[in-house]
């Protein structure tokens, strides 16, 4: 299993999505892949929690990487972005992509009553962010508390954790962690509900590690397979 993920939101220029699309399945996919530590990548779209949710941006790729050095791993990614060797299409608005890389701190778990494979695959991500001088505290809280209580939510499927790590001193992250889930639902915005009637412990208003005010959290839905280096 890939020890970091690259978390790829983007947005197609207006009026330009089918070519957007076709752009990013079958040239910019196959570019990213040829690059030295990325394995696979999958690409999702955004599925509204409620009525009048927005994403940041709606379309997602999660590519897997297999390195011990992401800033030589970045490094090779950006020499060819945007040369003859991985040219951008107009139909992707360039302004709007936002990235992040992730280092994976816990392995993969898996719900008990969740029946694989999964009919219904949906991806959660949530990222978050622990309170000042609060670390250790808050992984502590997120390991025993947070994720056994989200892998007993109907549906929850899988749940793994990252952290932000940095290709380059200047980048920031959307927060410092990420925890992603897989679910197994045709129903969001019930399995979003279910989240929220987490056992007390479990949810983020429980810990004092943690700054519910920071927590961001999107479901996305799978528009491809799982394509492979």
């Amino acid at each position: 299993m890939a020890n970091h993920v690259f978390v790829v939101l983007t947005q197609p220029a207006d009026g330009m999505t089918a070519e957007f699309n076709r752009w990013y399945d079958t040239v910019h996919i196959p570019d990213v892949l040829k690059i030295p530590d990325f394995v696979a990548v999958q690409r999702f779209r955004f599925v509204p929690q409620r009525s009048g949710d927005e994403p940041l941006r709606p379309y997602l790729a999660l590519y897997e990487t297999e390195t011990e050095d992401i800033r030589e791993t970045h490094a090779r990614l950006a020499a060819v972005a945007g040369t003859d060797r991985m040219p951008f299409d107009p139909s992707i608005d360039q302004a709007k992509s936002v990235a992040w890389y992730y280092r994976a701190t816990m392995d993969r778990r898996t719900s008990e009553t969740v029946h694989w494979p999964l009919e219904h695959r949906r991806v959660l991500l949530e990222f978050t962010t622990p309170k000042e001088g609060c670390d250790d505290e808050f992984d502590a809280w997120y390991v025993t508390e947070r994720i056994p209580g989200m892998l007993a939510v109907e549906g929850i499927a899988s749940a793994r954790r990252f952290e932000f790590i940095a290709p380059r001193p200047d980048l920031r992250p959307l927060r410092p962690h990420l925890a992603l889930y897989e679910a197994d639902t045709d129903d969001v915005p019930g399995t979003q509900r279910r989240t929220e009637s987490i056992r007390p412990s479990a949810a983020v208003t429980s810990s004092p590690a943690i700054d519910p005010s920071q927590v961001i959290s999107w479901f996305y839905e799978p528009i491809g397979e799982r394509v492979e280096s």
